[in-house]
């Protein structure tokens, strides 16, 4: 595969996992708030709503956020190893957001991700292949 066709692949991987990182946030916030008030019937149809809200909100806030950080910090093409990792510290950094931030504040700890995948693609900047390296 060519650099232009890995450099391609990767940013539709970061379109596709945009919305599913906002609906992983939704999920995971909900868990202190399931745990300390156990739902009943309709609870669960507000809580499975306000989690796929979080794919919507997800996408509206984490695709442009993924895609600044891959345009502006990152401007190379990741290897298979550097994806996983890059995406395991933005899933992580989503799963401690999302419980610090719990339930339907998922309004505010979206763009907390957001501001947080700006910073890990700032960190993943290297200096070898970037004619402006980071300051250390």
């Amino acid at each position: 595969m060519s650099h232009a066709q890995r450099r391609i692949a990767q940013l539709v991987i970061w379109v596709a996992v945009g919305p599913v990182l906002g609906l992983f946030q939704g999920a995971i916030s909900f868990v202190p708030v399931v745990v300390m008030h156990p739902p009943h019937g309709q609870d669960w149809h507000a809580i499975a709503l306000l989690c796929l809200g979080g794919l919507v909100y997800g996408a509206c806030w984490l695709i442009p956020a993924m895609l600044l950080s891959d345009l502006i910090f990152l401007r190379r093409a990741l290897s298979a190893r550097d994806i996983g990792t890059y995406l395991g510290v933005i899933a992580g950094s989503a799963a401690v957001i999302g419980i610090t931030i719990p339930g339907s504040l998922i309004i505010v700890g979206v763009p907390v991700t957001a501001v947080t995948i700006l910073v890990v693609g700032l960190v993943f900047r290297t200096r070898r292949n970037d004619p402006m390296p980071a300051v250390r």
